[in-house]
């Protein structure tokens, strides 16, 4: 059982929904989809049938509320990319380096709130909290070797500060460094 309706729209509402879609990255489908518009067409979502006359601004509707759907669907995986990308690029190929935030987003060409906002959205992490648990995991693992200092391990993953990295390590195992391996 399912919705079909048929749809005759008028330049507005291809002109409205081609826009909504353009603004979401989906250029070659707003075209698609508006062209398909233009022709009429059939959806097939049910058992009622929806036509042009009072019954088409629904169908217009439902029609704009797909489309918009496949665009946040769409938007929703560039974001992932994004942070994937970050994650990949600079937390893990360059962790033992003095990077920021700031740094990432204009070498990728975006804000720096934008990108503060998609990362935690993403990840349910800060980008500081995420960034610092990545060192201290990497921190572990160079702790279990047993051939390194604090200072050294704390250099090696990117801490200058070797007592900022002992609170950092702390307030993330619970334990200081020293402690760890014990």
């Amino acid at each position: 059982m399912g919705i079909a309706f048929v749809v005759n729209a008028d330049q507005g509402f291809v002109h409205s929904l081609q826009d909504a879609l353009e603004t979401r990255l989906l250029r070659g489908f707003a075209e698609g989809l508006a062209q398909f518009f233009r022709g009429g067409g059939l959806f097939d979502f049910g058992s009622e049938v929806y036509y042009r006359d009072g019954a088409g601004r629904h169908a217009q509707g439902i029609a704009i509320e797909l489309a918009l759907q496949i665009g946040d669907d769409q938007a929703g995986k560039k974001s992932h990319a994004l942070v994937d990308k970050v994650i990949k690029d600079y937390i893990e190929k360059c962790y033992h380096e003095n990077i920021s935030l700031e740094q990432i987003a204009a070498n990728l060409h975006v804000n720096r709130n934008y990108l503060s906002q998609l990362f935690k959205r993403v990840t349910g992490e800060p980008f500081v909290t995420y960034f610092n648990k990545y060192r201290i995991r990497k921190a572990i693992e160079l702790i279990g070797t047993g051939k390194y200092m604090v200072y050294e391990i704390s250099e090696k993953v990117g801490f200058q500060n070797s007592t900022y990295f002992s609170q950092v390590f702390k307030s993330i195992t619970g334990y200081s460094p020293s402690e760890y391996d014990r």
